[in-house]
């Protein structure tokens, strides 16, 4: 549940990125997620290894890893949307020339 929290609620949140950013970064962390979870200790992988020494990916590793980037996902996704109806308000409400910008995030 730590890792639930800490890597999809708190760093997308404190840390905001592209919807598009966040897809490519969660196939990367998706398998080196599972893999991190399924070698530590009790997992249900035990000593069996894989290529070049990974351990084998159990299926509750992969489960929790992509519980996580569902996570991720959808957090970033809510930031986004608040950020842009922000930003699509103080547009509406501020005239013209005013000195605070909106910034489309990349």
């Amino acid at each position: 549940m730590g890792l639930v929290v800490a890597e999809g609620l708190i760093l997308p949140a404190t840390c905001p990125i592209s919807v598009r950013s966040l897809l490519a970064l969660s196939a990367l962390r998706l398998p080196l997620n599972a893999v991190l979870m399924g070698s530590g200790p009790g997992s249900e992988g035990g000593p069996a290894s894989g290529l070049c020494g990974w351990r084998l990916l159990t299926g509750r590793a992969l489960l929790v890893a992509a519980r996580v980037e569902v996570v991720a996902l959808a957090t970033t996704l809510a930031c986004n949307v608040y950020l842009r109806l922000g930003c699509r308000r103080d547009k509406r409400l501020k005239p013209q020339g005013s000195e605070r910008k909106c910034v489309k995030a990349d």
